[in-house]
């Protein structure tokens, strides 16, 4: 699996990720820190990288393109400790592996992980369920 981490999320979780075996790389490595969410998203789509973000924008230009790539999860936690946040993203790497690279859209909140199936509106604009 591999990943992207926003700029809203620490670096430091990137190393951390990096030591136990993640590929894994951070906006600032790659010259994206100052880009724009949809700027984020096509070079995700592009490498094949799932974007891991505070930020709700993601989910939402996901919803609006219709797309099915790249996944995304969203941490919707704070305050949330570096090594808290590596347990998540291993525990999700290991048991929504198939969904992640299916297309998915993660959301991550003080007790649930919700998972929805890209693309999440139908051509009709309807939510999917």
């Amino acid at each position: 699996m591999r990943l992207l981490l926003d700029q809203n999320l620490s670096a430091e979780t990137a190393v951390a990720l990096r030591n136990i075996g993640v590929d894994v790389v951070h906006t600032r490595e790659v010259g994206l820190e100052r880009a724009p969410d949809d700027q984020i998203l096509e070079w995700c789509r592009g490498q094949n990288r799932v974007a891991i973000t505070r930020d709700a924008d993601f989910h939402a230009l996901l919803a609006l393109s219709g797309e099915t790539k790249p996944s995304v999860i969203r941490f919707r936690i704070e305050p949330l400790e570096d090594r808290d946040l590596v347990t998540i993203i291993q525990w999700i790497i290991e048991k929504k592996s198939d969904e992640l690279q299916s297309g998915a859209a993660i959301t991550v909140k003080r007790g649930s992980i919700r998972v929805h199936t890209l693309p999440l509106l139908s051509m009709e604009g309807e939510e999917r369920v």
